[in-house]
């Protein structure tokens, strides 16, 4: 195993990035560094240090903004002083997925962080640090998705990856980083060949990954929902698409009245996608600082759109009697996705699927809004006709993301 030689301002940068991590749990922002930092050195430029680490040591994109979290991977964090506890965790975690996988009948294989804390006897605070891990760290090798259930992410699941399978064996740090090392250089990620069309359009996107924003709120006062499952089925259909390496879903959970604008400050997505509930009178249902149900009104979530519309092209809302709520929206985003009913948790990952999974093959949003309507369809739902697609300012045939 061969790591990278680092300068000092990279290595107090890393390691700053750790301290802070291990002793909230949680991952600072560039924000949260920077003040750090330039109580050290005035001198320091934290954008340029961050450009200068290798490859894959830290979530770093071309414009870095303060209110970023500033991630580390596992390899980063190897060259940290202090980070021993939360690496042996991390190894803990990757030996109980290996043993679960090999020894879990036929099916998918779900891990979460209950597991962790009833088979390995992990702290509260270890769980939540693994899962924060494990949402970042080479992904296609452990799990398919994943998904933290609340905000901190205390709670999450994921189901694993085929490919854990090449982690037997591994029992430690440094022998993980070498598997990894070794199944980096032997598999090669396909690279999408587009359209010659596609090639020859000029764009404003510059290349860049279409940004899916999925928000889902169920209430403990609510009654529950598959939301799991339909982000799932939304992440399972751009996998297999032909583009699956154009989109990048985040994902928030427990979404609260407080957090939406945070969210698409940060994240400045070209596609919005609410999950959860909606009430009769058209409201979508967020939750409130106890978690409990809050509802957000169609004329203030109108509002919050036509201020930070941004790079947005296209709302979905798969809830409940959101089609008013939809309607107000689409005043400001050329394309949205509102119900003109209830519509049952299996109709609604249907649509969501067979939609996402068009929009990941190069299809426009109506075709893909046709298809999703179609699969509900199929599946024998009788719902067919509850979602409702809103283009005022737009032709919904003229908008592809890829």
């Amino acid at each position: 195993m061969v790591l990278p030689t680092l300068d000092n301002d990279q290595r107090l940068y890393l390691q700053t990035i750790f301290d802070y991590f291990h002793e909230h749990g949680r991952w600072p922002t560039y924000r949260d560094v920077d003040r750090k930092l330039t109580r050290i050195r005035r001198d320091l430029d934290i954008e340029k240090i961050a450009k200068s680490l290798p490859a894959g040591f830290a979530s770093t994109s071309f414009n870095v903004r303060l209110e970023d979290e500033a991630i580390l991977s596992i390899s980063a964090i190897y060259l940290c002083a202090g980070s021993k506890e939360e690496l042996d965790d991390f190894i803990k975690m990757i030996n109980f997925c290996v043993e679960k996988y090999f020894s879990a009948e036929e099916g998918t294989v779900q891990i979460s962080s209950d597991d962790l804390r009833q088979h390995i006897g992990m702290s509260e605070l270890s769980i939540r640090k693994v899962g924060l891990f494990i949402n970042k760290e080479h992904d296609y090798y452990i799990y398919d998705q994943f998904g933290c259930k609340d905000k901190e992410c205390n709670s999450w699941t994921f189901t694993l990856s085929r490919k854990i399978r090449k982690l037997d064996g591994v029992t430690s740090i440094e022998q993980y980083l070498e598997k990894i090392d070794q199944i980096k250089k032997t598999f090669v990620t396909p690279v999408p060949r587009l359209p010659q069309s596609v090639v020859d359009t000029d764009t404003t996107r510059g290349g860049d990954q279409v940004k899916v924003l999925f928000l889902a709120a169920n209430p403990k006062d609510s009654s529950p929902l598959r939301l799991d499952e339909e982000i799932r089925s939304i992440d399972q259909a751009l996998r297999q698409a032909e583009f699956r390496d154009n989109f990048d879903i985040r994902q928030h959970w427990a979404v609260r009245v407080a957090d939406i604008q945070g969210y698409l400050l940060r994240h400045q997505p070209d596609i919005v996608h609410f999950s959860g509930h909606g009430s009769t009178s058209s409201e979508i249902i967020l939750e409130d600082n106890y978690g409990n149900s809050q509802a957000v009104s169609p004329r203030a979530l109108s509002r919050l759109f036509s201020v930070l519309k941004d790079n947005i092209r296209c709302v979905v809302l798969n809830a409940c009697y959101s089609e008013q709520q939809a309607q107000a929206i689409a005043k400001h985003i050329d394309c949205v996705v509102g119900m003109s009913n209830a519509i049952g948790d299996q109709a609604a990952i249907n649509f969501a699927s067979a939609f996402y999974q068009a929009l990941g093959y190069g299809r426009n949003v109506k075709t893909a809004f046709d298809l999703g309507c179609l699969q509900i369809d199929l599946e024998g739902l009788d719902e067919q006709d509850t979602p409702k697609l809103l283009a005022i300012n737009s032709d919904p045939e003229s908008i592809a993301f890829i």
